[in-house]
């Protein structure tokens, strides 16, 4: 068979342009190291990257919802401590008043040291972050506690309700009402949640209420952790919130008709909302630190996730360099190889 000049160089181009398009493809791949760049290229491990990069997506945005639980945690817990500790000082400054021999003048500046310390508890409950309200359950945008002293009485109101008496304002009867059982749970979790990836569940398929235990609750109203109503110590009525508790001892250690056992019981409820709160502060740090395992356990699956991702999507960078160096001196040596199986000289063109 006669293999004609033509044939050949027809030939050697045909397989110098198939070794350049491999080079340059190799080059490409020494930039991004990637294995493949469309879908046709490899079908079963483009289906794996899209679904590794869904689950990669999903795990940051839990990821950036834990972190904003950690930071409104660390302040929640911050302002919380505040709370205990402005409760026991005024443990300590109501025992004083007690048990130790003040007379009326001691005992109204220790009165007055003591409706210092509520107004420092009635600031930390009203605290914000990032613009928005810590203790305010669902409300974020407004105070959760004021002072009311319309009608010639002073209330303490949480988002509207009385603290005290646990009834709210009617306008259309221009009147107080009480709120119903179901109405004061609501109104002492209003929870609102954040997806940290537990799975959400609603109670029911027609129901809009998340199970509890598939999301986090970020919620902290401050009836919660103050208290509300009131308890019945020894047969005297006394207020269950912290506040208002603080300030009636600050009053009965300053009135005129000082009575040291009604002081006493509202001292020993004191003890008892001291550590309430304190179990608060305790649970608040239970919080902190499973927020804190599912952020480590959460920067553990990307780094299983990513790792998965570069041996589906990516070559080593070390293999592909070697790889195009390769193909580099195959096109260089073809080239060379050309320049001297196809000689041209004047006698090519001489019939």
């Amino acid at each position: 068979m006669r293999i004609t000049e033509a044939s050949i160089i027809k030939r050697y181009g045909s397989t110098l342009n198939k070794t350049l398009a491999k080079l340059d493809k190799l080059n490409q791949k020494s930039v991004n190291a990637r294995k493949f760049d469309s879908f046709s290229e490899n079908v079963s491990g483009s289906v794996r990257a899209i679904r590794i990069r869904n689950q990669l997506k999903a795990v940051e945005g839990y990821q950036d919802n834990l972190q904003k639980a950690k930071e409104l945690m660390t302040e929640v817990e911050s302002s919380m401590m505040l709370a205990s500790n402005l409760v026991s000082d005024a443990k300590a400054l109501v025992e004083k008043a007690v048990n130790g021999t003040q007379g009326p003048a001691e005992r109204t500046v220790i009165a007055e040291e003591l409706r210092n310390i509520a107004t420092q508890m009635f600031q930390s409950m009203n605290a914000k972050f990032s613009g928005q309200f810590l203790f305010g359950g669902t409300q974020l945008d407004s105070a959760p506690l004021t002072l009311d002293d319309s009608g010639g009485t002073r209330r303490l109101l949480y988002n509207g309700v009385d603290v005290a008496s646990m009834q709210k304002f009617d306008s259309g009867t221009n009147t107080w009402v009480d709120l119903t059982a179901d109405e004061i749970t609501q109104l002492e979790t209003d929870p609102f949640y954040m997806d940290i990836g537990l799975g959400l569940k609603f109670e029911s398929a027609s129901s809009n209420k998340l199970v509890a235990q598939s999301a986090l609750n970020a919620s902290f109203p401050a009836i919660g952790v103050m208290g509300y109503g009131t308890a019945t110590v020894d047969g005297q009525q006394v207020n269950n919130n912290a506040y208002l508790l603080i300030n009636d001892i600050a009053d009965a250690l300053s009135a005129e008709d000082y009575n040291p056992e009604s002081v006493g019981k509202l001292w020993t409820h004191l003890s008892t909302r001291f550590t309430e709160i304190s179990t608060k502060v305790t649970e608040m740090g239970s919080r902190s630190k499973y927020i804190a395992a599912n952020i480590d356990r959460y920067e553990e699956q990307t780094y299983n996730l990513k790792t998965a991702q570069n041996e589906i999507e990516f070559d080593d960078p070390a293999s592909v360099i070697i790889e195009f160096k390769m193909q580099e001196m195959a096109y260089r040596a073809a080239l060379q190889m050309g320049a001297k199986l196809l000689e041209v000289n004047i006698f090519n063109f001489m019939s």
